[in-house]
């Protein structure tokens, strides 16, 4: 007896209750599957391996580290170039210093040493200089009647007009406004500026219409003072000059002008021939005369020959040859002895 086959069974064989599957049902599945397979092997294709990715990210590290490190040593080199920059400009700072606080104190040393006198000269230079700003040429105009002398100002030597700009200011708050400086052209020689301080006189009498008892008076610097000398001695005007002040004036030359060979100086030395023709004058007999002078005035040597035999004196100690023009206490001087001439209400009269 032969035993059973063993055949498989029959697909369409089903547990009770189920359906079998359909053809349409298995197709679709089997289409799905094999989408699923293909998009799977492209992305495993586009993506690189992972052996590939951990060695590009250790590339990216050791390039940015690198990267680090050259910035941070150039930021070390910098800091150290602005260290040097800094330490050379500090050692620069310190040895100037010391170069001009040896200067200074050179320089302090060397002027305690010099004469309190000149310093005195040279801190006032600045002051003169300023009132040398104003126009050279003055106009001598008519000016009202203030009830006292015409006065009119003579400068000194390398001097301007408006040398005496502050002395006539001061008169002016005192009540006298009829002043007048007269200017030279520089390096003029001393006749013509005699002759130019007589014109100015004679004018300053027509324009006015000075009677006899109305005259002028004169303060006069320095070379001013030998200047209007002259003209006294040359051109016959003193029955028109009431009084004469001379401030710092050499009546009798003065050595410091060996500092200089110009026309002027040479004449303003000890001995010269102006001088000699102004000895006719001693002892004075012209308008009175009042000659200021100082032992500290340097530029007049020796100190007393600012003085004129037969004339008073006013003796001011550590006054400087620029005192005179600019010192309140010697306009007060002046504007006090001036006033010894203040005409009588008669005199007024033409």
């Amino acid at each position: 007896m032969n035993p059973p086959s063993a055949d498989p069974p029959d697909r369409d064989s089903t547990r009770p209750g189920e359906h079998p599957p359909r053809p349409e049902h298995e197709a679709e599945g089997s289409a799905r599957a094999n989408a699923t397979s293909a998009t799977a092997a492209d992305v495993d294709a586009n993506s690189p391996p992972e052996a590939e990715v951990g060695a590009d990210d250790a590339c990216d590290t050791r390039a940015a580290e690198a990267a680090a490190r050259a910035a941070s040593k150039r930021a070390e080199a910098l800091g150290r170039t602005g260290e040097t920059i800094v330490e050379a400009l500090g050692a620069t700072a310190r040895a100037t210093g010391r170069v001009f606080g040896a200067v200074g104190s050179a320089a302090a040393t060397a002027w305690r040493t010099v004469d309190p006198d000149l310093r005195r000269h040279i801190l006032q230079l600045p002051l003169m200089g300023l009132t040398q700003l104003s126009p050279r040429d003055t106009l001598i105009e008519r000016l009202p009647e203030d009830g006292h002398l015409p006065i009119l100002f003579v400068h000194g030597l390398a001097g301007h007009p408006g040398n005496f700009g502050p002395m006539r200011a001061y008169f002016r708050v005192m009540g006298r406004a009829r002043t007048f400086s007269l200017g030279f052209p520089p390096g003029q020689d001393f006749d013509l500026m005699a002759r130019r301080l007589a014109e100015a006189v004679r004018q300053i009498v027509d324009i006015h219409d000075l009677g006899p008892h109305q005259r002028v008076q004169i303060v006069a610097h320095s070379m001013g003072g030998i200047v209007t000398r002259l003209a006294l001695l040359d051109h016959d005007i003193g029955d028109r000059i009431a009084r004469i002040i001379t401030l710092g004036t050499p009546h009798a030359g003065t050595h410091a002008a060996r500092f200089a060979a110009t026309m002027q100086t040479l004449e303003l030395r000890p001995g010269s021939a102006l001088l000699g023709r102004l000895d006719a004058q001693r002892p004075w007999s012209g308008p009175p005369l009042t000659a200021f002078w100082s032992p500290a005035d340097m530029l007049i040597l020796p100190a007393d020959h600012a003085t004129l035999p037969g004339t008073s004196d006013v003796r001011l100690d550590g006054f400087t040859h620029y005192s005179w023009l600019i010192d309140p206490r010697v306009w007060q001087a002046a504007w006090e002895i001036l006033e010894r001439d203040r005409p009588a209400p008669t005199d007024l009269r033409p």
